[in-house]
């Protein structure tokens, strides 16, 4: 069962909590001011009916993700909809491999639609469909990202404008 969040709310975990999202997705946010931070969220599964990830924001300004560490999930990040966010210092491993290589099998690291003025920084980012996607996305900025190992693109992006690329890292 997720976690629908309604309100401004910080998360803030505690060294070693981890939250196993049993398959669903894990935190689903339908707020602006919600802040993340020093989680490890795992197990989301692949879907072929609904995007599910381990954050799911939508319609969510000012939101701030910062430290989270990600295992087994079909999305890591995927966040529609929102203004004015921040994903800093995140760790993504998504499970696509020899073993499991449809591309409709996983989802994105991150993943952003129709969003604006948002900053993704020192993220790292491996193993999915694509590490970081944009669509529509604006006057963003991505730097310092390290992305490897994903089945199509490092970076992804389609109909997305003034954004700024700054010292990152796709490889393999």
């Amino acid at each position: 069962q997720k976690l629908i969040i309604e309100k401004a709310l910080e998360i803030t975990g505690e060294e070693g909590t981890i939250i196993d999202g049993g398959g669903m997705t894990i935190f689903y946010v339908q707020h602006d001011s919600v802040s993340m931070s020093n989680l490890e969220l795992q197990n989301v599964e692949t879907n072929y009916v609904e995007d599910r990830a381990a954050l799911k924001f939508n319609d969510s300004d000012y939101l701030n993700i910062k430290n989270i560490r990600i295992r087994h999930s079909f999305f890591g990040i995927l966040i529609e909809k929102s203004k004015h966010g921040r994903i800093e210092n995140c760790d993504i491993m998504g499970d696509a491999n020899e073993h499991n290589y449809l591309e409709s099998s996983n989802g994105n690291a991150i993943h952003l639609w129709y969003c604006k003025n948002m900053k993704i920084i020192n993220n790292k980012v491996q193993n999915h469909r694509d590490g970081i996607y944009f669509e529509f996305v604006e006057n963003s900025t991505i730097t310092g990202n390290w992305s490897e190992g994903n089945m199509r693109y490092g970076l992804h992006f389609m109909f997305s404008h003034d954004n700024v690329y700054h010292q990152n890292t796709f490889t393999k």
